[in-house]
């Protein structure tokens, strides 16, 4: 059950942008109340939770996540335009996933340390420093996202493997990451480091292809 409630977590992260952190915390602001509160009523719909164990999970008692779940399922049947707008953002973000785990891993690359926070930080910087202007950059955007979120998350472990970090990426998000680093301006300058390990990462996808 923990690593369902875990799944579900991860995943209404990466789908409306918001740290894991930030959703477990004690942070009131609309934005990340509301998907606190999304959270909660999808993993509540799973049918072997323990109430108990979720609300260890999300730092929350009984009662506040029995709350958070009501309160969704509520709006969701009046047809409020929000939590209807983000159950729809999500039912989508979770269909991509599926397609994407059943994509094929075409490269593995290995990373030590430095040389993945140093990817980590550049793709975030990247990230927030370029917006999509159309649709087909935000559907680029957003799988490269997904790999950033996949790679934070590997920095995220203490203590290195000893045989380094190893990053999988399947065709859909080799492609993606490289139409996107192509179109991106990077300072090289600020970044001489990080830069040179994302250069090594698109050299590689373009020897592949």
């Amino acid at each position: 059950m923990k690593d369902r409630v875990i799944d579900i977590l991860n995943d209404v992260c990466a789908c409306f942008e918001v740290s894991k952190e930030a959703l477990l915390s004690r942070d009131r602001r609309q934005e990340i109340a509301d998907v606190r509160h999304f959270a909660v009523y999808e993993i509540m719909k799973t049918d072997d939770l323990k109430l108990k164990a979720l609300a260890t999970i999300m730092r929350r008692d009984r009662t506040t996540l029995m709350y958070s779940s009501k309160l969704v399922e509520n709006l969701l049947s009046i047809k409020d335009r929000k939590f209807v707008t983000m159950e729809r953002k999500f039912f989508a973000y979770q269909h991509l996933k599926k397609e994407q785990e059943q994509d094929i891993v075409i490269m593995k690359i290995k990373l030590n340390r430095a040389q993945l926070e140093g990817v980590e930080l550049l793709m975030r910087v990247l990230l927030n420093e370029n917006k999509p202007k159309d649709i087909a950059e935000l559907l680029v955007r957003d799988i490269v996202y997904k790999l950033y979120q996949k790679i934070r998350a590997k920095t995220e472990v203490i203590g290195c493997p000893r045989s380094g970090y190893g990053v999988s990426l399947t065709n859909q998000e080799a492609m993606a990451f490289y139409i996107y680093y192509q179109n991106v301006e990077v300072d090289a300058e600020g970044y001489k480091y990080e830069a040179f390990q994302l250069q090594r990462i698109f050299a590689e996808i373009d020897r592949i292809y």
